[in-house]
């Protein structure tokens, strides 16, 4: 999935499973505008779901998990990097890519 104007206002690629391939595919069967160029997660109006909308649904989920301390989209990023660095198969040089992080040696 192309992501333009990430982190930093940066274009990158964005990485998900098979499950979420296929939410994703049901999802785009009954988007309100599904050409490529358009946003994939839209407002209830069709609008682009801008960054503080992106936290406040992380927000409202972690309280709806019971969680301590509410999750953000940075919280999130290092715990999906942590997870995949955990199995020692996978190389520092894979999670940076995974989490659009430099890696060691690398500038940003």
């Amino acid at each position: 999935m192309a992501v333009v104007g990430g982190k930093g206002l940066k274009d990158g690629v964005g990485f998900f499973g098979e499950t979420t391939a296929s939410l994703v595919r049901a999802w785009l069967a009954v988007h309100p505008d599904p050409r490529p160029s358009t946003h994939l997660f839209v407002t209830s109006l069709g609008q682009a779901l801008g960054e503080y909308g992106i936290v406040r649904i992380l927000h409202r989920l972690s309280q709806r998990a019971g969680l301590a301390r509410k999750i953000g989209p940075h919280a999130l990023r290092h715990y999906a990097a942590t997870a995949i660095l955990r199995p020692s198969r996978h190389t520092i040089g894979k999670t940076s890519a995974v989490s659009g992080r430099p890696g060691v040696g690398e500038k940003d």
